[in-house]
């Protein structure tokens, strides 16, 4: 979960994080469950990696790094964009 500052809460909130599951991918979301009614109602940041069936977990058969990846650059990135204080 991510922290975030409300401005009208002196304590930092957290925020849920979902990932998409294995198969299909992000755009499912969109086309497939009611994420814009929510993003609409509860005003949400809607973030949606690839994680090409992997399951967010480093592979070292594969190469794959999606756990680290989401883990450490993805959270990085989406804070500075946002705006979001550090935990």
């Amino acid at each position: 979960m991510m922290k975030q500052r409300n401005p009208h809460y002196s304590r930092p909130m957290r925020l849920p994080v979902l990932l998409h599951g294995y198969s299909g991918d992000a755009a499912d979301w969109i086309t497939g469950s009611p994420i814009r009614e929510l993003d609409g109602k509860y005003n949400l940041a809607v973030v949606m990696p690839s994680g090409d069936n992997s399951f967010y977990v480093d592979a070292a058969h594969t190469g794959g790094k999606y756990a680290s990846f989401v883990d450490r650059e993805l959270v990085a990135y989406v804070r500075g964009l946002l705006h979001l204080p550090e935990e």
